[in-house]
């Protein structure tokens, strides 16, 4: 028997393969994950939903992911759960809560995921490919800002040489200035891990929920849901009291919810 957690992380953009996985771990942790040794994550961008599905597997590896797939897109359908295959390996899991007719759930799934030339599958009548093979994250100690302290230093050190030696090392410096800017844009994505970690830490301290948080280049919009319409300003506040966009009462959820977008802080 297998375990799995999903998750969802709204993104405008797919995030570039050298961040992504500090970018999911990030999330993962924000939303409260503690990881084992064991633990093996995988994820799928669905640029249409503008999200990314991840999904933990606390134990053993499901045997979904190994489906042996005849097309290019195709529908396995089982009791409990459906999953979609885009280029014939695994794209999107459903869990199924009530029963629907195959094409109802067909139907569902080309429309959220707008695919088209679906083919449904039965996986009971479905056999495995055991030369399948996917790139799964593996939960592991960050050192990204370490390696950015000693990085640090490093350049400070040869910078002061530079000074000292002035035109003699001109040309180092430049090379020096051209690995910094290089080193700026790969711990670029460090600011932002940590910047989303302030939010959730602020709607906690104010007893509010973070509905949503998208980012979409140099900005963050986050939309915050609260009883108390003060828990709500002065969550802005501490972020930036100008960004709020509004602030409405749901009444079926009987909450409050704030919209806001501010300028990331790179560091």
């Amino acid at each position: 028997m297998f375990i799995i957690l999903l998750y969802e992380i709204n993104s405008t953009e797919e995030i570039s393969s050298k961040n992504i996985d500090t970018f999911i771990l990030t999330n993962l942790r924000i939303k409260g994950l503690s990881f084992e040794k064991n633990n093996r994550i995988f994820y799928s961008y669905i640029k249409r939903l503008s999200l990314y599905q991840v999904i933990v597997f606390k134990k053993s590896i499901p045997p979904f992911l190994f489906f042996k797939s005849l097309y290019e897109n195709e529908i396995f359908f089982d009791k409990d759960y459906v999953v979609v295959y885009k280029n014939k390996n695994l794209f999107y899991y459903q869990k199924l809560e009530n029963e629907f007719s195959i094409s109802d759930i067909s139907a569902f799934l080309k429309q959220r995921l707008g695919l088209e030339n679906i083919h449904t599958s039965d996986i009971s009548k479905t056999k495995i490919d055991k030369n399948k093979k996917y790139n799964f994250i593996k939960p592991v100690k960050s050192y990204s800002f370490r390696y950015f302290i000693i990085y640090f230093f490093i350049l400070l050190i040869l910078f002061s040489s530079f000074e000292f030696n002035n035109k003699k090392n001109r040309t180092n410096f430049e090379e020096i200035k051209r690995s910094n800017k290089d080193l700026k844009k790969q711990l670029e994505f460090y600011s932002v891990s940590k910047e989303l970690k302030e939010i959730f830490s602020f709607a906690q301290t104010n007893n509010s929920k973070i509905a949503s948080i998208i980012l979409n280049n140099s900005k963050i919009k986050v939309q915050i849901e609260s009883k108390n319409k003060k828990n709500i300003y002065a969550f802005f506040k501490k972020l930036d009291k100008n960004s709020i966009e509004n602030i409405v009462y749901d009444k079926e959820k009987e909450r409050f919810i704030g919209d806001a977008i501010y300028e990331i802080n790179r560091r």
